[in-house]
């Protein structure tokens, strides 16, 4: 009985850390396969976050509801405000001080160019934001979790003033949270799956990144969040549960910890906390008021992350980390962990050294997730140009089109994408989730999907270039050449007519044909032009011809 017990509990935790290991294994080694699971993952973290939603509203509401004391309710969420708070400030001190100790950046970037700063929301706008949401349907999201939370909250006294803890609105919250719970113990069976996936394409996408340029700021920021999680959660276990707390978290930790490592989100161990605070024996009505308000509010790695972002960006414009900044630093690390789903546009952080984030940024603006200023007028709901849609123009918003950029009729555009000054989209072209920035050209019948296309880049006449597919500046994709995922052409290279690329070109563009033979001479890069598949052909042509 007690090996069932054992399987039972540590079993999936045992699959789903194996699949994570050979998730990462395989995004490193065969990072083209991580892109052709990775759908897999993101069903996981879909399904999650709808259930999120439902769960922190009824879990909040219906633990408020189900107290027999109102003064019982407040005093703890005042409890649990102040630790947040505390505890979120001491993380930002100790990462300011690292940051002093270890400058993520030795050497400013000088050439980086400075623009100006659009526009931000004042005050009393942030406060607002902060707080609520514009309506109840605003409510409907994991990125307005703080608005939620409050209302949950709100809706809770309400039903205890009106129903108390025996009235129809408890029970009826309570039973909502019992079928939510009871449906991610569902979801946790594919867990395993969905954990080799993200974490394939986790290594794929970061791997080569955590090695070159972000190497120094990482070394200091994993490091200290394992140091943290081995030191301040112990204590924190210690004051809060006594002797045997420490114990008792290191017990069921795990699986709230694997959650957060493969999802990247607060909001998704929300779930595998509240089965966690179960099994420990935690009061329900505490665990599903002190949990949803912690996934929102309760941070601290956010804090890391924060400070040492604006340490980065400060040492990349040669900005010393002063003691006079202090203050200021930890008091937008502490607001932004805490809010920033609340603060349009101040709180949203995009690595745009990263294609795909690029994308999703835009992506993101165009859907009205982060709040800016168009700077066009629109044309249509979702559609922002600076000159009317032609005629025979099909434009599935979002798009945003900017001066003097062309479509010709017949052509297909977005949704999500964005054609800067100058380009140009031919006749029966297909143009999704793209961006073609300043004199960039999609010709007559090219296919673009997740691609951009950077100044003066060209695809020809029925090019196809796929998902994560860049060209540099004056790039050119000829005629009927197909660029599979995560092919990039460097600035003035080319892809040949016909051709089939699925690795990048960095070298330089044209070079005259391969020849062997009769004399010919053999011409090409080792490991770019002469690649494995042209090495095997030269191989067989000369082991024919009998000259080795």
């Amino acid at each position: 009985m007690e090996k069932r017990a054992v399987l039972k509990n540590y079993g999936l935790l045992g699959a789903m850390l194996a699949a994570m290991l050979t998730g990462g294994v395989t995004g490193w080694l065969w990072p083209a396969a991580a892109g052709t699971v990775r759908p897999l993952g993101q069903i996981f973290i879909n399904l999650m976050f709808c259930v999120v939603v439902p769960l922190v509203f009824s879990s909040i509401a219906g633990a408020i509801a189900g107290m027999r004391s109102v003064r019982r309710a407040g005093r703890i969420m005042g409890v649990t405000v102040l630790t947040f708070v505390v505890t979120g400030i001491l993380a930002a001190v100790l990462m300011f001080l690292l940051m002093k100790a270890f400058p993520p950046v030795l050497t400013p970037w000088q050439s980086l160019p400075t623009e100006a700063v659009g526009d931000y929301a004042a005050p009393g706008q942030l406060l607002v934001n902060f707080f609520t949401a514009e309506d109840f349907v605003g409510l409907l999201s994991r990125r307005a979790m703080l608005p939620l939370i409050v209302f949950s909250v709100l809706l809770g006294f309400a039903a205890n003033l009106t129903g108390g803890p025996d009235g129809p609105v408890a029970r009826g919250l309570t039973a909502v949270t019992q079928v939510m719970m009871q449906l991610i113990r569902l979801l946790t069976y594919y867990a395993p799956v969905a954990f080799f996936a993200i974490f394939a394409g986790l290594v794929a996408d970061y791997g080569p990144k955590i090695a070159g340029a972000y190497g120094r700021a990482m070394a200091v920021y994993y490091p200290l969040c394992f140091m943290y999680l081995f030191t301040a959660f112990p204590l924190m276990a210690r004051l809060g549960g006594g002797r045997g707390g420490v114990g008792i978290m290191l017990r069921h930790i795990a699986r709230p910890a694997l959650t957060s490592l493969g999802t990247c989100s607060s909001v998704a161990t929300i779930p595998a906390n509240l089965e966690a605070a179960e099994d420990t024996g935690i009061s329900r009505d505490v665990a599903e008021m002190v949990i949803p308000l912690g996934a929102t509010m309760h941070m601290d790695g956010s804090c890391f992350s924060c400070v040492l972002k604006i340490a980065f960006v400060w040492g990349v414009f040669g900005q010393e980390l002063t003691w006079g900044k202090l203050l200021p630093i930890v008091a937008v690390a502490v607001l932004s962990s805490v809010g920033m789903s609340g603060v349009p546009g101040g709180g949203y952080w995009c690595d745009m050294g990263d294609c795909g984030a690029y994308l999703d940024c835009a992506a993101d603006v165009l859907s009205g997730k982060v709040k800016l200023d168009m700077g066009l007028p629109q044309q249509s709901p979702g559609v922002w140009s600076a000159q009317p849609i032609p005629e025979g123009v099909t434009v599935i918003p979002p798009c945003w089109l900017g001066p003097g950029a062309a479509v010709e009729p017949g052509a297909l555009i977005g949704p999500h994408t964005v054609l800067e000054q100058n380009s140009w989209v031919g006749r029966r072209s297909l143009v999704q989730r793209s961006v073609l920035l300043p004199g960039a050209r999609a010709e007559e019948r090219t296919t673009l999907y997740g691609a951009i296309l950077c100044k003066g880049a060209a695809a020809r006449p029925e090019a196809v270039l796929n998902e994560g597919t860049v060209l540099g500046e004056r790039a050119l994709a000829e005629e009927k050449a197909v660029l599979l995922e995560g092919v990039r052409l460097w600035p003035a290279r080319v892809a040949p007519a016909g051709t089939r690329l699925s690795r990048s070109i960095t070298s330089s563009g044209r070079r005259e044909p391969l020849l062997f033979g009769d004399g010919g001479v053999i011409r090409g890069v080792l490991g770019e032009d002469l690649g494995p598949e042209a090495l095997m052909t030269i191989g067989g042509v000369l082991g024919c011809s009998g000259a080795v």
